[in-house]
């Protein structure tokens, strides 16, 4: 049955009744007979082209083969297509897995056995290596959030990482002041995220945007009858903070050249310049062109610890 399968059709400058009586003896039917000008073309069954190539050359008709039709050559285009866009997928997949890959989980800003038991968190709660996408680390930074000394968390994915950001509750301390009343004050502008008042009398609350030189802890406490005892303002104060650095390029062509890689260092500089109770929390930049001159400026967001006036 295989030569219901496809046809092979032939063009020819020979007789046209030589041609097909050479076809008919060599057990080759001809069909689709199609005559143009000199030229005679046919179709003959895909099992009977080898003997009607062999009649024509025998009888010294020139021709050629001018296409295959039927059923198995369209298969095999269809199929052609259909591995290509397999094989496309297979490996748009694999980049997709690839990329989801989850193979390191990095702990910043908690000592040795709080970042142990952190990571070991981290991996139970996502019960599975690949991670899809920006991934919901929402009910992962509640769970490291409750854990004993961590203050404030955030979980990101970077790449194929997980970067745990920790802040850590300072311990307990005894305060035993008798210096010379103070108030606590901001020393740069920022929002307050969290405050604990050790001694005095809270001048701002959680959410408030302050200012650098603000008065965060009022120097006094009041009793019951609103009797005012001056005393040394201290607490502990997380805020979150935005710190500017700018980048000034006099030549273009330095500027096309190397201001990429020039953020790209400049954030691993600050990065490496944060403190114990600091952590990055996003950056972001925009291009100015001055006078005679290109500016980026780059912002970046960080939650600062302060105690006692100042930075943790």
């Amino acid at each position: 049955m295989r030569k219901k399968l496809y046809k092979v059709r032939f063009e020819t400058d020979g007789h046209t009744e030589f041609t097909l009586n050479s076809l008919w003896r060599a057990g080759a039917a001809a069909e689709k007979i199609k005559r143009h000008g000199k030229k005679l073309s046919f179709s003959v069954p895909g099992d009977a082209a080898a003997k009607a190539e062999a009649a024509l050359k025998r009888g010294g008709v020139k021709y050629s083969v001018k296409g295959v039709t039927g059923v198995l050559p369209a298969a095999k285009r269809f199929f052609g297509r259909y591995f290509l866009i397999l094989g496309l997928a297979v490996s748009f997949a694999a980049a997709v897995l690839y990329s989801s890959f989850v193979g390191e989980v990095r702990v910043v800003g908690a000592g040795e056995a709080t970042s142990n038991a952190i990571a070991a968190a981290v991996k139970e709660e996502l019960k599975s290596p690949f991670v899809f996408g920006a991934g919901d680390f929402s009910d992962l930074e509640l769970k490291i959030a409750r854990m004993e000394d961590v203050a404030l968390v955030s979980v990101n994915k970077t790449g194929r990482r997980i970067v745990v950001n920790v802040v850590e509750e300072l311990p307990e301390i005894d305060i035993t002041d008798t210096r010379t009343p103070l108030p606590f004050a901001a020393e740069e502008d920022g929002k307050i995220v969290r405050i604990v008042v050790l001694r005095g009398t809270p001048a701002v609350k959680e959410g408030d945007t302050v200012s650098a030189g603000q008065v965060l802890i009022s120097p006094f406490v009041a009793d019951a009858e609103g009797n005012e005892t001056p005393v040394r303002a201290m607490g502990i104060i997380d805020m979150a903070v935005t710190r500017t650095v700018t980048l000034d390029y006099t030549e273009e062509a330095d500027f096309s050249a190397n201001a990429s890689a020039d953020i790209l260092a400049n954030k691993r500089e600050f990065e490496n310049s944060l403190g114990e109770h600091e952590v990055l929390t996003g950056y972001s930049f925009d291009v100015k062109k001055l006078d005679k001159s290109t500016r980026i400026s780059i912002y970046y967001n960080i939650i600062t610890r302060v105690k006692d006036g100042r930075e943790g």
